[in-house]
């Protein structure tokens, strides 16, 4: 088995997205990153998510971190 337990959301989505801090639950969560280092999450937000003709809430986490990817998404 492998993949994600959580959603992810890198802070400049969740800005690029119009969503502010304020909007977010507050999360005292510490993410493992594949570097073995801890992130902090900043906090927690639920999102409507449309793929394809799937339409779905999810609970994504935002990461105040530099990475390749608007979302990681959590293997269901």
């Amino acid at each position: 088995m492998g993949g994600l337990a959580i959603n992810i959301m890198p802070k400049f989505t969740m800005l690029d997205l119009s969503i502010t801090v304020e909007e977010l639950s507050k999360s005292w969560m510490m993410i493992q990153s594949f570097n073995l280092k801890g992130q902090p999450v900043i906090g927690t937000i639920c999102v409507k998510v449309v793929m394809v003709n799937l339409l779905t809430s999810s609970i994504l986490h935002v990461i105040d971190a530099k990475t390749s990817y608007m979302l990681l998404l959590r293997q269901p």
